[in-house]
């Protein structure tokens, strides 16, 4: 069974968090107001999810880690 490794840095994370709000947010807004574009919740809270978790699958085939070693 493989380790779990987090390949994400702290700004990496910070920037994720920060967008995937945002694309949460505007997705509920418009669905309440205009009843449309519900969609732009859905990469928000995957955003948010991998942020939280520290780790990016589509890093993992490219080999690509911003995290520190001291992190």
């Amino acid at each position: 069974m493989k380790k779990f490794v987090k390949n994400m840095g702290q700004t990496d994370r910070t920037l994720r968090m920060i967008i995937g709000i945002a694309l949460l947010a505007a997705g509920i807004a418009v669905q309440i107001l205009y009843g449309m574009l519900w969609w732009l919740a859905v990469p928000g809270v995957i955003l948010m999810i991998s942020s939280a978790a520290a780790r990016c699958p589509m890093y993992i085939p490219f080999g690509i880690n911003t995290r520190k070693n001291a992190e």
